[in-house]
């Protein structure tokens, strides 16, 4: 499995010994069908249809229980009483023999899937010699007779279980037994029919305070026990990314923001909790029975700083009655019952404000049902999730909603999704083998072995599956056409674009950004003759991705007008840059660059003497005696200090003092912003927890030197202004005399600074790396330097300029490491690129006015 984890979401580590999953499973039998190759599952559907029954006809079934009792009271001369009383006396034997009946027969057979044939004893073990003799050669075993016989250990799977149960139409029927109807009638109905406050409490207790560990051996860190969803079908993510897909795409799908209250139903061991109060800054209420659950996921958000959110051990009926933002119901109606459900969302819509939304994802069965799903959602009620019995049809969910006054906003079927997610339970259970058994013993082990594996197929078929339902109040006293933004199906709210964002930042990790383009140049454009522009949909919008040399002069220069950051990029940065002139475009833009332009003039920015200061400081750390030293820190440090001078005019001198907060504010800034830039579309899961606080620190810090500034320059009404080799000279003293206004200084100077910091620093660690690979080019620029400048002198603007060699150098680390390796754009209307459309990619190709570049 991919090893790959989200930088965002912090594991949750659980004390105990978990191991990695063990090789992926291979099945080679041709079954005459297309078999699943994608890694994403990586199981072929061999028998998974098989011998079965067509959709269960309640018509047949109410016809018999209706004409029985009638034709017999009539027979014998009774009335309407003597009808009632031969229904009551009736009804099961009729269910009974109808069950038993349907269940062994099989009108319609799949012809498509070719079974092998073998006899039972190819893919069974019994341990009892009745048993062997029983079921031997064509002779099929009941598979509630066989999952009874394999819990007890009387008998076994003869290899691997997920595998075995490839074949199960080849050595099991799945006809009625005596101990299934015993099953119904004694517990499934009761339960069915009570769900009792004491019942619902004991049986979910039972099941979920089993043990922590006993789910972590399964579930993995993320400790979520509900379907995760698939991103990429190309390759095999892990569980972990599986789960965070899904937590994100929750909360998109309500469209949760900072601050709102999110009530979270069943809300097991926390993790969408803590996924949405740190990545959302939502305030979130969790509910849950079970008590383990309770105190895990508390100490999870404490442990995150989520001090806003908690999780209550209570009964869903005991809810305090509250207004919430937005609610989550994630697989835990299915245990309210079926002639509870509609109760339990109309508390849920009274709970949730008018312009609220909630998101059910649940459980379901398909409706054209066969006995070996009946066989199987009997064995999960009885085994391992007792009560829940609201497991239905799509139909009939949708049918709840309706009369519970919900208008449904969307719905996603993700079955195959959850058969992912538990064919990776799976594997991870057999990786924990021995640690299961050693505490919860050999058939608990056995049960829930045979509950992943045979759930792996259920689900992957479609006998079992998952919803995701949006639901919104059907109410028209609020807004609800800005519902509409937040109206995507799964595709949409995943888009391919996840792989190719996780690729991107892959690649900026390696430092193969160049190459991540080129190949995606190859393999996206339409010929490899003009292959320098493409395009593609990105979270659901074109983006046209382009290096060609006339685009690029065209929307840098010839059509400069006609591009612009956009309206987003300005949103992103405006907290941070203000509306200086990277923030700016169309007429503020060009204002701006008005106002700047006299600042930067060549005797200003000529003169070396700032920089040599700090080159001083710089060079004793670099002399360690043949030690290792960490160069890029340095270079940070140096560029940080020469930014701060030259343009605050003061000395943070960080070469000398690392701990500095100035400087460690400026690098979680600088950090949070290239981890959210890097994330787009998905730039919500960057957590905000120290951002703002950062940046207040350093506006605080700006502000006073600001002010001096202007009120020197308000004072001097009269005299010399300085000049740039004056002591008072700085870049902020230089703006303020061409404004005053603070806002204004303030967003240039932050500017001034990343842009002064990070570039610089990047640019001379790569410079600094090539050429310990390359001592000629070393030995070239020494004596270039010993020409141009000696040993004894200090560099001037004109020297520097002359210098081909050193020139050479810089743009070469520039061109070979660029620091910013791309640049967007957004269409400010409606216009065209010289190059990349027609069939060859050589014509011009038009953009629409918001498309991004």
């Amino acid at each position: 499995m991919g090893s790959e984890r989200n930088p965002i979401m912090d594991e949750i580590g659980p004390d105990f010994p978990f191991k990695a999953a063990p090789p992926t499973l291979k099945i080679d039998h041709d079954c005459g069908v297309k078999i699943t190759t994608s890694p994403a599952i990586n199981n072929p559907p061999l028998p998974a249809d098989g011998p079965g029954n067509e959709a269960f006809s309640n018509g047949l079934l109410i016809s018999l229980l209706i004409l029985i009792p009638t034709c017999t009271a009539w027979k014998l001369g009774g009335g309407f009483k003597t009808t009632v009383f031969f229904a009551l006396i009736t009804t099961l034997p009729i269910l009974i023999t109808f069950w038993a009946i349907t269940s062994a027969t099989a009108p319609r057979t799949n012809e498509r899937v070719k079974c092998p044939g073998l006899p039972v004893e190819h893919y069974l073990t019994f341990h009892k010699e009745e048993d062997r003799n029983k079921y031997r050669g064509r002779n099929k075993v009941p598979m509630e007779t066989f999952m009874r016989k394999y819990f007890d250990g009387d008998a076994d799977f003869n290899g691997d279980v997920l595998e075995v149960l490839e074949y199960r139409h080849d050595w099991a029927s799945f006809r009625f037994t005596w101990e299934l109807f015993r099953y119904i009638i004694v517990s499934f109905a009761t339960h069915v029919l009570v769900h009792s406050r004491s019942q619902d409490e004991d049986q979910v207790r039972d099941h979920y305070d089993r043990g922590d560990d006993f789910y972590a051996w399964f579930l993995g860190p993320r400790m979520v026990y509900t379907s995760g969803i698939i991103s990429d079908v190309t390759k095999e993510e892990s569980l972990e990314q599986l789960q965070d897909n899904k937590l994100a795409i929750v909360c998109e799908k309500i469209a949760l923001k900072p601050g709102e209250t999110l009530l979270d139903i069943g809300c097991g061991w926390g993790t969408l909790a803590k996924f949405a109060s740190i990545n959302y800054g939502a305030k979130v209420t969790g509910i849950t029975l079970g008590r383990n659950q309770t105190k895990w996921g508390n100490e999870t958000l404490r442990r995150a700083g989520a001090s806003d959110s908690q999780i209550h051990c209570m009964d869903y009926r005991d809810m305090p009655k509250a207004k919430y933002d937005k609610i989550t119901c994630l697989e835990m109606a299915e245990h309210v019952g079926i002639f509870k459900i509609t109760n339990f969302l109309r508390q849920c819509r009274d709970m949730l404000e008018d312009d609220g939304v909630m998101h059910l994802q649940i459980a379901g069965i398909r409706q054209a049902w066969q006995y070996e799903d009946l066989v199987w959602g009997l064995f999960m009620n009885k085994y391992v999730f007792p009560g829940a019995d609201a497991s239905t049809p799509l139909a009939y969910y949708i049918g709840f909603c309706e009369r519970a006054g919900w208008e449904v906003k969307s719905v996603d079927t993700i079955g195959v999704h959850y058969s992912a997610t538990i064919w990776r339970w799976y594997r991870n259970w057999l990786a924990n083998e021995a640690d299961v058994t050693a505490k919860y013993g050999l058939r608990w082990f056995k049960i829930w072995k045979y509950f992943l594996a045979s759930a792996t197929i259920s689900s992957r078929q479609g006998s079992a599956t998952c919803y995701q339902i949006t639901l919104v109040k059907n109410i028209n006293s609020v807004h609800r056409i800005d519902g509409v933004s937040t109206q995507f199906a799964l595709s949409a709210a995943l888009e391919a674009s996840l792989s190719f964002l996780v690729d991107f930042r892959s690649a900026v990790t390696r430092d193969e950004t160049l190459k991540f383009w080129n190949d995606t140049f190859m393999r996206l454009c339409k010929s490899h003759d003009s292959p320098y522009t493409a395009e593609s949909i990105i979270a659901g919008q074109r983006i046209i991705i382009t290096a060609d040399q006339e685009n690029v002069k065209a929307i840098l220069e010839t059509q400069f007008d006609d591009f612009g950051k956009g309206k987003k990029f300005r949103d992103d940065w405006v907290d941070m840059l203000g509306h200086s002139i990277f923030n700016s475009e169309g007429q503020a833009w060009h204002e701006a660059r008005t106002r700047l332009r006299p600042v930067f003039h060549r005797e200003r920015i000529s003169d070396l003497e700032c920089f040599e200061r700090h080159v001083q400081n710089l060079l004793p750390l670099l002399d360690t005696d043949g030690q290792t030293v960490e160069i890029k820190d340095l270079f940070f440090r140096f560029t940080l200090d020469v930014s701060a001078d030259f343009t605050l005019g003061v000395g943070l001198d960080t070469l000398k003092r690392p701990l500095n907060r100035f400087a460690e504010s400026f690098e979680r800034l600088r950090h949070w912003k290239i981890q959210r830039e890097r994330s787009k579309p998905f730039k919500f899961l960057v957590p905000r927890s120290r951002y703002q606080a950062d940046l207040d620190y350093i506006k605080s810090f700006m502000d006073p030197i600001i002010m001096e500034a202007v009120n020197q320059i308000k004072a001097e009404e009269a005299g010399e202004t300085p000049h740039k080799k004056d002591p008072g000279f700085n870049l902020l003293r230089a703006s303020a005399e061409v404004s005053t206004n603070r806002r204004f200084l303030r967003d240039e100077l932050i500017t001034a600074l990343f842009a002064g910091r990070d570039n610089t620093a990047m640019a001379f660690t790569w410079m600094r790396y090539e050429l310990a690979r390359h001592p000629d080019v070393v030995r070239d620029l020494r004596r270039e330097i010993d020409a141009q400048i000696g040993l004894n002198s200090e560099p001037g603007y004109k020297t520097l300029k002359d210098m081909k060699i050193l020139s050479n150098i810089i743009n070469e680390t520039i061109r070979l490491y660029p620091p910013v390796p791309l640049n967007t754009r957004a269409c400010l209307k409606d216009t065209s690129l010289p190059r990349g459309g027609g069939p060859l990619g050589n014509d011009p190709i038009g953009s629409l006015q918001f498309n991004k570049i």
